[in-house]
């Protein structure tokens, strides 16, 4: 059974940490925005860091989370240490001129300043997701070979 509380960084904290992420990268970010989600979940606390564009045809959410009552940790400070290891990871994905280094998609463990963690990320193209979504609802069909996106 999974019990949820009220996340431990309020939606101002959140806002002002997305806007810091800003301010840091706006030399890469190229119209993309940041924003910042914390929750408490059973006994872990979750970080979503989402990188963004205007239409979402690019929208790479990094989460990570922690068992803060494990590390010793209250679900506030266990929030920024996990804000500070995505920032940390934002690091080396902006200094990659291609920006081709990921995180594994699948909830993966590590180990930063000595405290275990728990990570994952996926690039999705939510544009052509919907559009996917629209036309599959709309019962067309399409029987040509050659399709552009």
């Amino acid at each position: 059974m999974t019990t949820t509380t009220k996340p431990p960084l309020n939606d101002e904290e959140a806002a002002d940490l997305a806007h810091l992420l800003e301010l840091k990268y706006a030399a890469h970010l190229d119209g993309r925005t940041f924003e910042v989600t914390t929750e408490i979940k059973d006994d872990a606390v979750y970080v979503t860091v989402i990188l963004r564009n205007a239409d979402d045809s690019f929208y790479y959410p990094l989460e990570a989370r922690i068992k803060h009552v494990h590390e010793e940790m209250s679900a506030k400070d266990a929030s920024m240490f996990l804000v500070d290891y995505l920032d940390y990871y934002l690091d080396e994905y902006f200094t990659d001129e291609a920006e081709n280094l990921f995180i594994p998609i699948d909830w993966t463990d590590r180990q930063w300043d000595a405290v275990d963690l728990q990570i994952r990320g996926q690039v999705f193209n939510k544009k052509i997701d919907k559009m996917a979504d629209e036309l599959l609802a709309s019962g067309e069909t399409y029987s040509g070979r050659n399709i552009i996106i």
